[in-house]
């Protein structure tokens, strides 16, 4: 995966870390914006000590394997779930 790639897959991480943090602490204001930058710094500073060594890689590739299962899992059972309301109906 090329850089841009992979940041934006670091990106995406600390945004849910963030959201997810502020959903169940209640934090707001000031402290949400610094908690959102200290999740950034930290965020950033694994991506640059990581991104050169097989460990990175590895990790990227586990979390796009690990995404084609689980959607074609969900869109199976989706498509399951509606062939058996349509059957009903």
């Amino acid at each position: 995966m090329n850089d841009f790639g992979s940041m934006a897959l670091t990106a995406a991480a600390v945004s849910l870390v963030v959201s997810i943090i502020k959903k169940y602490s209640g934090v707001s204001g000031t402290k949400a914006n610094a908690l959102a930058i200290g999740v950034a710094v930290v965020g950033g500073a694994v991506y640059t000590l990581f991104k050169d060594t097989t460990y990175w890689t590895t990790f990227l590739q586990v979390l796009g394997f690990a995404n084609v299962i689980y959607m074609l899992l969900v869109q199976h059972i989706d498509n399951q779930i509606k062939t058996v309301v349509d059957s009903i109906k």
